[in-house]
């Protein structure tokens, strides 16, 4: 997971930083929609 730098000093968060966060949970979303997809073709080779 990306970790973003605290900003407790006021300093506006990294932006690159907030964007490689959210391509992070993208690509995680995407693997776990993967990992479903996946999961029903083995359910229907089964029957």
């Amino acid at each position: 997971m990306v970790h973003i730098r605290n900003s407790d000093n006021s300093n506006p968060p990294d932006p690159i930083a907030t964007q490689l966060a959210a391509i992070a949970a993208k690509l995680e979303a995407f693997e776990t929609m993967k990992e479903d997809i996946a999961a029903l073709k083995e359910g229907e080779r089964s029957r």
